[in-house]
């Protein structure tokens, strides 16, 4: 089984956007010899823990995109 995480970095501006892309992302989790894992790296002060129980989140205090980014590849 081949292992994929995906890592979406975000400030939790679009929340409607956002739930969009994770749930087209949870459907890759239905094909065969992939464990996909969705990591949610925020910049934003509103938790949304509770709207995506099942994916990995992290939180960089520091914005931007390129801070994000290492956070997620930190964690990888």
């Amino acid at each position: 089984m081949t292992k994929v995480t995906i890592a979406i970095c975000t400030a939790g501006r679009r929340p409607g956007t956002l739930d969009k892309c994770i749930k087209h992302l949870m459907e890759l989790n239905k094909v065969e010899n992939i464990d996909l894992e969705i990591l949610l790296v925020m910049n934003s002060k509103k938790p949304l823990e509770d709207l995506w129980p099942n994916i990995k989140y992290l939180h960089e205090p520091k914005l931007g995109l390129s801070t994000a980014r290492n956070k997620a590849i930190e964690y990888c």
